[in-house]
C-alpha cells in the first residue's frame, strides 16, 4: 500500500475532527470530554504537518468550531477557559460581512465561477458573535454592547428581583444572618421577527452582485432595527418580546433639573444596588436627547460640556457621559432613556442563525420572472437583574 502523503494525512485529520463536531451539532449537544480529546489529537497531527509547511488557517477554523459547540476557548497547549461574553455585530461593516455568505451562496460559491441563484432556495447566515466592544470610542449600535448567546426555542433563567446583603460579624456559636437575593425562575421562548422584500427582477440579480449584496444587507439591517425596537420597548403581548422599558422590577429615575443631572442621578441608583457581574454600564438615548446633552448650556449661552475641560462630565469624542458609554438608538422614544448594566441583560437568538430565503412561489411571481427575499430570525430577551436597569425621564414636560 502506498504511503499517505502529508497533504492527505492533514486532510483526513481535519475531516475527522469536523465529522465529530458536525455530529454534535446535528444532535444539538455539547462535545464530550472524549470527543474533545480526540479532536485535539487530530489537531496535533495537523500542527505537526503545518510546522513543516507553515500553514494553519484551517486548524484555527476547527478550533473556532470547537469553541462554538463547547462554549469554551481551546488553546494549542490543551488549556481551556470560558468563552467571553459576546455580541451580535449587526451594524456597519460587520453587517456587510454578515451578508457576504448569503450572497456567495446565491452565486453558487466564491470559487464556482457560475451563477447559481436558484428560483427557490434557502441560505443560512449565522451572524457571528464577537467579543465585547472595546473601549474607548463611540459604540456604533445597541448590538455592539448587548451580550448575545444562542439558545433553544424555549429557554429559562433565574431573575434576581432583590439584593439584601446581611453579612455581619458573628460571635462564636451565634446564629448567622441570612442574605436575600430574590431569585425567581422565568420561562420564555424565542419569537420570530421577519420581513419580506419587494419583487425583484431575476435578471437584475443575475447581472449585479452589488444588488444582491445591497438587498441582503438592507434586509439584515431592517431586521436588526426591528429586534432593537423589541429589546427596548416590546410590550410582551402576542409575539412581541418584553422589552426593557416594560420589564417589571427595573428602577425609575424622574427628571432632575436637566438631562445631565438626571443621568447622574440614574447612575447613583445603579451604583446603590451594587454592580451586576462586571458592573459595566451604558446609557441608551435617542439622538435628540444626546444633542441636548452635548449642547447643554448655561443661561449665558456658554456650552458647559466642552471636551478638554477636566471637570466636564462628558467626552464628546468617545461619546461618554459620566464615564459610561452612550449608545444612540432611533428606536428609543425621545425624552426617555435607559441606563443598563451590561451583565443584567442577555439577547437570546436561534442557534441556526438568521435565514434569508429566496422564492418565486408568491402569487404570479413565477410568470413575471421575479423573486422575493424573506429575512427572519428568532430572538428572546433575558433580563436576569432588573435592578441593573434604570429608566430615565429626560424632560420636565
Amino acid at each position: 500500500m502506498p504511503a499517505i502523503s502529508p497533504a492527505q494525512e492533514r486532510a483526513d485529520a481535519l475531516a475527522a475532527g469536523e465529522k465529530i463536531i458536525n455530529e454534535a451539532k446535528v444532535a444539538n449537544r455539547d462535545l464530550t470530554e472524549s470527543e474533545v480529546t480526540e479532536i485535539k489529537g487530530h489537531l496535533a497531527t495537523v500542527d505537526r504537518i503545518d510546522a513543516k509547511e507553515q500553514r494553519s488557517h484551517e486548524t484555527g477554523a476547527l478550533l473556532d468550531q470547537i469553541t462554538r459547540v463547547s462554549g469554551e476557548t481551546y488553546f494549542r497547549d490543551g488549556t481551556t477557559q470560558p468563552a467571553p461574553a459576546q455580541t451580535m455585530p449587526l451594524y456597519g461593516d460587520a453587517l456587510k460581512s454578515a451578508a457576504s455568505p448569503v450572497v456567495s451562496a446565491m452565486r453558487g460559491g466564491a470559487t464556482s465561477g457560475t451563477k447559481a441563484l436558484a428560483p427557490s432556495g434557502t441560505t443560512l447566515t449565522d451572524i457571528p458573535l464577537t467579543g465585547p466592544y472595546a473601549m474607548p470610542g463611540p459604540a456604533p449600535s445597541l448590538f455592539a454592547v448587548l451580550t448575545a448567546e444562542p439558545d433553544e426555542s424555549t429557554f429559562s433563567y433565574l431573575r434576581q428581583t432583590t439584593r439584601t446583603n446581611n453579612a455581619a460579624p458573628v460571635a462564636s456559636g451565634a446564629l448567622k444572618p441570612t442574605s436575600v437575593y430574590g431569585l425567581t425562575p422565568v420561562e420564555d421562548r424565542l419569537r420570530v421577527i421577519a420581513h419580506v422584500s419587494e419583487p425583484i427582477d431575476r435578471f437584475w440579480l443575475d447581472d449585479s452582485a452589488s444588488l444582491r449584496q445591497f438587498v441582503t444587507s438592507e434586509l439584515l439591517a431592517g431586521l436588526a432595527d426591528a429586534v432593537e425596537g423589541q429589546i427596548l420597548s416590546g410590550d410582551g403581548l402576542g409575539e412581541n418580546l418584553t422589552g426593557l422599558l416594560n420589564t417589571s422590577g427595573i428602577q425609575v429615575q424622574a427628571f432632575t433639573a436637566d438631562p445631565v443631572h438626571t443621568a447622574r442621578a440614574a447612575l447613583t441608583k445603579a451604583q446603590t444596588v451594587g454592580p451586576v457581574g462586571t458592573g459595566e454600564m451604558y446609557f441608551v438615548l435617542n439622538p435628540a436627547d444626546w444633542e441636548a446633552v452635548e449642547t447643554y448650556s448655561a443661561s449665558t449661552g456658554e456650552f458647559l460640556l466642552q471636551s478638554g475641560q477636566r471637570q466636564i462630565p462628558v467626552s464628546l469624542a468617545d461619546r461618554l457621559l459620566w464615564g459610561q458609554r452612550v449608545v444612540l438608538s432611533n428606536r428609543m422614544t425621545a425624552g426617555t432613556g435607559l441606563l443598563v448594566q451590561r451583565d443584567a441583560v442577555t439577547l437570546k437568538r436561534d442557534r441556526a442563525g438568521i435565514r434569508v430565503d429566496w422564492s418565486e412561489a408568491v402569487g404570479d411571481d413565477f410568470s413575471k420572472n421575479v423573486l422575493r427575499a424573506r429575512c427572519e430570525g428568532r430572538f428572546g430577551l433575558a433580563v436576569t437583574a432588573p435592578l441593573g436597569v434604570v429608566k430615565l425621564t429626560l424632560t420636565g414636560v
